[in-house]
């Protein structure tokens, strides 16, 4: 059984709601009662992973569940996958807007964490995609620091951590990066789709390459750990998640990249 922070009031597309605190799988979703979050709480290091653009709800639950699996946390973490609306009932077109969504889904992340969720042990924080856009905004809201961030082909810009995103690195302990210079994604539909979030106010720049694709810009400092996947795994932007056609390559490289974020944790 998964839990979830969702922002979801749709399976498919919808505005973005005050987060709910679910548990389940593919079989269903329960709300969770008082009792059961602060039984997973408590103490506890709390590990939340976000999905990227043009995610369902029922694909990221699935994600979520197998992602889990994979990581294989200690008893002393607690997992939520973060379910938010960066779909649309007509793919793709809706890109452009849903950066604003991710932002503002980062801050209602982060003001559940400063209060709510406030009696965990520690706060980290894994993302793909545009994902990595919520969990930065998340962080650099948090009113204590992140232990750990794992960023894997994050669609921002390649300087967010040393310019619009500097808050975020300042306010966490590690920041770990995972890109391939073969997402083609990052690569060829980035930058037009990049320039369009622009006019709607995304605030990073339109003539920067993804910090996906070739990694953070150097200068970044001593807190960020720069990892590629080897160009010959040819690993492709939907390669970094469970049901990705090549996960099985490169769910080692992302659990690689997770234990630079549990190595933190007290």
């Amino acid at each position: 059984m998964t839990r979830y922070v969702s922002f979801r009031s749709d399976a498919i597309g919808g505005p973005v709601i005050a987060p709910l605190l679910l548990e389940g799988g593919a079989g269903g979703l329960a709300r969770m009662s008082d009792q059961q979050v602060a039984a997973a709480v408590a103490g506890k290091n709390l590990l939340f992973a976000a999905h990227g653009f043009n995610v369902n709800l029922p694909t990221g639950v699935r994600q979520f569940e197998q992602l889990e699996r994979q990581l294989g946390l200690p008893a002393t973490a607690t997992f939520f996958g973060v379910l938010w609306p960066g779909d649309f009932a007509i793919p793709v077109i809706n890109y452009p807007f849903e950066a604003q969504d991710a932002v503002q889904c980062g801050r209602r992340l982060a003001a559940l964490c400063n209060g709510r969720l406030g009696a965990a042990a520690s706060f980290s924080f894994m993302s793909h995609s545009l994902g990595g856009r919520l969990v930065l905004e998340a962080v650099a809201n948090l009113t204590r620091k992140a232990k750990a961030i794992c960023l894997t082909a994050a669609a921002v810009d390649r300087d967010v951590l040393t310019r619009q995103y500097a808050a975020a690195l300042r306010n966490s302990e590690s920041v770990s990066v995972l890109s391939s210079v073969r997402d083609r994604v990052l690569q060829y539909a980035y930058p037009g789709g990049d320039f369009l979030s622009d006019i709607f106010g995304d605030g990073d720049s339109p003539f920067r390459s993804a910090l996906g694709l070739r990694g953070p810009r150097p200068g970044a400092g001593p807190t960020v750990v720069d990892s590629r996947i080897p160009k010959a795994l040819n690993c492709d932007h939907g390669d970094y998640m469970p049901q990705g056609p090549q996960w099985q390559n490169v769910a080692g490289y992302v659990s690689r990249c997770f234990q630079n974020v549990s190595q933190t944790w007290p």
